[in-house]
């Protein structure tokens, strides 16, 4: 029996081809893992960086705050106003209630509660906004409520607003606004709101022109509108509101200074020297 041939093999020399080929496949793979791994932490570090720094800087803001509100400069040590140009200053503050105690801080995050109040203690004033006047100083800006007219007191002036509500602060003559009539006469509670009531419903055009508005004739339903021209216009509460619309095209016919009753129909006269002197018409 013959025997077989044995081929002895090298199982290096076997194997080299295939771990070569394994090496060569598996590098590119460990290489790429690699790659994503440092952009991975690049991406982790720019995010980290992201939320950090606004974070140190919102930490950084909130500590100035709470050092300027313990500080000595947050308390008011000077005030302005703006929008109030009609009420005295000193009246204000006191209206405001602001102190050299009070920090401006507080007064800033509670201006909408404040704006209440003072509205609700004085009608003229609508609400207040409060600014930084540098770091120890505040300026309020007022936001009035809208005039309808005055009415003169025996001290001063008080305001009419449209909305139906009086003023509480007194007024110098110096200080009212000729662009709004004056009421002469509150002695009857409800014939003087009767009268506001119809004179808001009143065109604009008409109020813009009215000078005075006499309530002190004894009869309820008579009122007089002195006018800014000079005329004198005898009106009836009861139908005003309609004879109103004629009232620019009589003017027009009519000389100035003159006296148009529109009481009971429409008709002219000239001024009589006691009309002229009672309104200190000339």
């Amino acid at each position: 029996m013959s025997k077989k041939r044995v081929t002895k093999l090298d199982p290096r020399k076997q194997l080299s081809n295939y771990l070569d080929h394994r090496d060569r496949t598996q590098a590119p793979k460990t290489e790429k893992v690699s790659k994503q791994l440092s952009g991975l932490k690049a991406i982790r570090k720019r995010s980290f960086r992201r939320i950090l720094l606004p974070l140190m800087l919102l930490f950084i803001i909130l500590l100035i705050a709470l050092g300027y509100y313990v500080s000595p400069l947050s308390f008011v040590s000077k005030v302005s106003f703006t929008g109030a140009n009609d009420i005295v200053s000193d009246s204000l503050v006191k209206a405001l209630n602001i102190k050299s105690t009070s920090k401006i801080p507080d007064l800033i995050l509670h201006e909408g509660k404040q704006s209440k109040e003072i509205n609700k203690k004085y009608p003229e004033i609508d609400r207040v906004k409060y600014h930084f006047d540098g770091l120890s100083g505040i300026k309020v800006q007022i936001f009035e409520a809208k005039t309808l007219a005055y009415v003169r007191e025996s001290d001063g002036y008080q305001k009419v607003l449209a909305n139906g509500k009086m003023g509480k602060f007194i007024l110098d003559k110096s200080m009212i606004n000729s662009k709004y009539a004056v009421l002469l006469g509150k002695s009857n509670e409800e014939k003087t709101n009767t009268i506001l009531k119809l004179y808001n419903k009143l065109p604009e055009s008409f109020r813009n022109d009215v000078k005075i508005i006499d309530t002190r004739e004894k009869r309820a339903s008579k009122l007089i509108f002195v006018m800014k021209n000079g005329n004198l216009v005898i009106a009836n509460t009861n139908n005003f509101l309609k004879q109103v619309k004629y009232y620019d095209a009589i003017a027009s016919q009519t000389a100035k200074k003159s006296v148009i009753d529109m009481e009971v129909g429409a008709f002219t006269r000239a001024l009589t020297s006691a009309e002229k002197q009672k309104y200190d018409i000339r």
